[in-house]
C-alpha cells in the first residue's frame, strides 16, 4: 500500500515511532543531569560522559563506546547504539578544541551557536553532524549516522532531527545554558 505522496505505508509506519521518540527526546533533553554538568565544571568532558543514562534512555540509545575519531581533527569520540532503529545506526559525540571546520549556520541548539557540518566521505543522506559552540575554544560534535543504510526511508532531514536531539542532550554536559 502506498500513501499519498508515494511513500510506502510500511516506511511511514517504521519512521513515525522514531519521530515520536525524537520529539519526546528533544522536549526532554534540556533536563540534563547535574552529574554531567558538575563533571564539566571540574575539567574536560570525556566523550562517553556527554549524556546521562536518563538522556540515553530518552533517545533510545545505549552502549557508549570510546573510539578514535578517525579524521584530521583528532581526539576521541563516543558512539552510542540507537535501539529504536534497526542495528547499525548510532549517535556520535566528541569535543573539539581549538579551530574547527566551517559549516552552514543552523538553528541554535539550547541557545548556543550551531552549524551543520558535512564531513568529507560521509553520506549526507544517512548522516548529520552539528557543531555546537559550548564555550571558549570548545565545540561539541553531535552526529547521527546510519552508515549501513538500515533505516527504511531515512533521509537527511530525519538524520538531522536525530542529531539535533542528541546535541541538545549532550550540550547540557557543559553547564548551565545561560547564553
Amino acid at each position: 500500500m502506498t500513501r499519498r505522496g508515494g511513500v510506502p505505508a510500511r516506511t511511514v509506519a517504521a519512521v513515525v515511532p522514531v519521530a515520536v521518540a525524537l520529539v519526546t527526546g528533544m522536549a526532554l533533553a534540556g533536563c540534563g543531569g547535574a552529574d554531567a554538568r558538575a563533571a564539566a565544571s571540574s575539567g574536560p568532558v570525556e566523550p562517553c560522559g556527554l549524556m546521562t543514562a536518563a538522556q540515553l534512555h530518552r533517545l533510545g540509545a545505549t552502549g557508549g563506546r570510546s573510539q578514535p575519531a578517525g579524521d584530521s581533527l583528532g581526539g576521541t569520540a563516543c558512539a552510542w547504539t540507537n535501539l529504536t532503529t534497526p542495528r547499525g545506526s548510532e549517535y556520535i559525540g566528541r569535543v573539539l578544541t581549538g579551530a574547527v571546520p566551517g559549516g552552514t549556520p543552523s538553528a541554535s541548539v539550547n541557545g548556543l551557536p550551531t552549524a551543520e557540518y558535512a564531513p568529507p566521505g560521509v553520506d549526507p543522506r544517512v548522516s548529520c553532524v552539528y557543531l555546537v559552540s559550548v564555550g571558549p575554544g570548545q565545540t561539541l560534535w553531535a552526529q547521527f549516522a546510519d552508515p549501513n543504510h538500515t533505516i527504511p526511508g531515512l533521509n537527511h532531514l530525519v538524520a538531522c532531527r536525530n542529531a539535533q536531539a542528541a546535541a541538545s542532550a549532550m550540550a547540557t554536559a557543559f553547564g548551565p545554558l545561560t547564553r
